[in-house]
């Protein structure tokens, strides 16, 4: 099995796009969504979105850092896979929990997932909000009808340039700056 990853951060870090951007290397297919509020790994049919092919399993919005270790724990054999008037199986996918904001490096440290094999990503990282930040503006562009790649990011340049005009310059301003200099790399 591989190693777990865990992606941590503050409200509107960018956690959940961090899990999209890791999902995007597999095919849409492959990688199964799972709820993590009150995730219980006793619960039947808790990974029925999966399939023989699943390669990647998202646990989104995990609110309790125990909830960690019974993950690892529970996929010993791997993941069994239950659905309704099926036989069950088993599959062997890498894992990203993405934490609620309740849940901080400090409480890994404190847990026995800590000691597991687990791969910490913190969003809180300065550095990672710009280009999370840039990447989701060059998307949401990307997204409208007759917009081509390079229209999008244009659009997305502009975009950044009234938001900096209308905070003016200041600390907020010099994330806007790098969120720019990031939409020009890609």
């Amino acid at each position: 099995m591989e190693k777990i990853t865990v992606i941590i951060g503050e409200a509107d870090s960018g956690k959940t796009m961090k899990a999209k951007e890791i999902a995007s290397s597999y095919k849409k297919e492959n990688v199964a969504w799972v709820n993590g509020k009150n995730w219980k790994h006793d619960r039947p049919f808790l990974y029925r979105s999966c399939n023989l092919n699943t390669e990647l399993i998202i646990i989104d919005d995990c609110d309790d850092v125990s909830h960690i270790e019974g993950i690892y724990s529970s996929m010993a054999e791997g993941v069994k896979v239950e659905k309704p008037y099926k036989e069950p199986f088993y599959i062997s996918p890498r894992i990203i929990i993405v934490c609620s904001s309740e849940i901080s490096i400090d409480d890994f440290i404190q847990s026995n997932a800590f000691k597991r094999r687990v791969t910490i990503i913190n969003c809180n990282d300065v550095d990672m909000i710009p280009k999370l930040k840039a990447k989701e503006l060059v998307d949401k562009f990307s997204a409208v009808p007759l917009l081509d790649s390079y229209e999008a990011k244009q659009c997305a340049l502009i975009a950044v340039d009234e938001i900096i005009k209308v905070v003016g310059y200041n600390s907020e301003s010099h994330i806007w700056m790098k969120v720019k200099q990031e939409i020009e790399k890609l």
